[in-house]
């Protein structure tokens, strides 16, 4: 096997960069840290740390998968995730698996220096040019001798790696946060697995979504005016009113293109923007030609047969226009604070889908993913599984009344046809 040299760059249609905390090898966890194998590409690797040794886990059940924010954080997302398992008791039987999307080159000997697992001349994939690159799916720098990997591959990578190596593991929970969840989004909508509620080698698997600064859109209806007003519209807030937008509310950018939308997602599409090119490519290598000519309807089929859950904070509610999330018109297009955007994805989602309910919880909390994944929702969801879920009851507190959501999932698995997941809401006020 030859070593890789340093790697190019990569082009990208817009984001910036962000200050990163992604460090080679582990600032913290060098003794976790672990090497996932891209698929069919020896000679690279996703960066990660895990709690057991690959091959030494044997009793694990379920693997908690955990995307880092912005900041390339992985290693402290790794000791929530730790933490929240520990408090539960479910240390023994639960993996935790945080990659990092590295933003510079990084070689096996430097990621395991003070791991006792054996390194080779694998480099790790890395994604430098921007926030954009990894959090939407493009490829990460390249060379001459090697085209880069999309982002959505290396998620990809890290299940038949939990298969192989964690043989116990029946259950995965793929968790994102804030600008993890934003990606979580955006590849749950474009890949192949999960597909049925499973992974393509058969394990369970939940998605777990938090906080996302902006979603991504199914069609080219967005939330009426009057469901996105600046101003703190509360946790109880929902829209029923969707509507096609201006070809020009955005200007010269579509408001609907790729990252916001499906729009652009097209064989060889793309010119200029080379997320938009990478991710075309990706969802079209997984795509036979017929659906090809209805790719919208074929990602929306997909998605609405994955079981996917959303977590929001019920004070995230500061105004985008002011710099705490993104402001730019798409964007603004969505809502104008992180709670109200997720609140009216939620009703996008069952007016863009027909018959389907989305799935959700608010915690007590602004834009914080240790409160996230201390709350009940993701205790319920990550710990307590089963083919038929019992209703579970979320309290929601507001000044004047209590509202309580009672969540009903029906989950009907008959072998040879696809899995059903419709749960029901009821909010009642007391």
């Amino acid at each position: 096997m030859a070593c890789v040299g340093q790697l190019g760059c990569a082009q990208d249609d817009g984001g910036d960069k962000m200050h990163s905390e992604f460090f080679c090898p582990p600032r913290d966890y060098r003794r976790e840290a672990v090497m996932v194998p891209l698929v069919g590409d020896p000679d690279h690797f996703l960066t990660a740390v895990a709690s057991k040794p690959p091959g030494r886990g044997a009793q694990a059940r379920v693997a908690i998968v955990v995307i880092h924010g912005g900041l390339r954080e992985a290693e402290p997302y790794y000791d929530v995730m730790m933490k929240v398992v520990k408090k539960h008791n479910q240390h023994d039987s639960t993996l935790v698996v945080a990659p990092g999307f590295a933003d510079r080159p990084c070689s096996s000997a430097e990621w395991l220096k003070g791991s006792s697992l054996r390194h080779t001349c694998a480099v790790a994939a890395h994604w430098g040019s921007s926030s954009r690159q990894w959090m939407f799916g493009a490829e990460s720098d390249h060379n001459a001798t090697w085209k880069g990997v999309t982002s959505f591959e290396a998620i990809d990578s890290i299940f038949p790696w939990v298969s192989k190596e964690y043989l116990g593991v029946e259950h995965i929970i793929l968790a994102g946060f804030s600008s993890g969840g934003q990606m979580v989004l955006r590849w749950a909508i474009t890949s192949t697995e999960g597909i049925d509620g499973k992974t393509k080698d058969g394990k369970e698997l939940r998605i777990v979504i938090g906080s996302p600064s902006t979603v991504m859109y199914l069609d080219e209806k967005r939330p009426a005016k009057k469901c996105s007003p600046n101003e703190d519209t509360g946790k109880l807030h929902h829209c029923h009113d969707f509507q096609v937008q201006a070809e020009d509310v955005c200007g010269p950018h579509d408001y609907d293109q790729y990252g916001f939308g499906l729009g652009g997602l097209k064989w060889h599409s793309g010119v200029g923007s080379s997320i938009r090119l990478d991710v075309s490519n990706y969802v079209h290598a997984t795509t036979s030609k017929s659906d090809q000519k209805h790719l919208r309807s074929t990602l929306v089929k997909r998605f609405a047969s994955k079981d996917i859950r959303f977590l929001f904070g019920s004070h995230d509610t500061k105004s985008c226009l002011k710099g705490i999330c993104s402001g730019d018109c798409q964007s603004m297009t969505q809502g104008a604070n992180r709670l109200q955007r997720g609140l009216n994805y939620m009703g996008h989602l069952e007016n863009a889908i027909p018959g389907y309910k989305a799935i959700f919880g608010i915690f007590e909390g602004g834009h914080d993913h240790i409160k996230a994944f201390n709350s009940d929702h993701f205790e319920s969801w990550a710990f307590h599984h089963g083919r038929r879920k019992q209703a579970s009851v979320v309290a929601h507190a507001s000044p004047m009344h209590q509202a309580t959501e009672r969540v009903v999932q029906l989950e009907v698995s008959v072998e040879g046809t696809p899995r059903v997941i419709a749960p029901h809401f009821d909010y009642i006020i007391n």
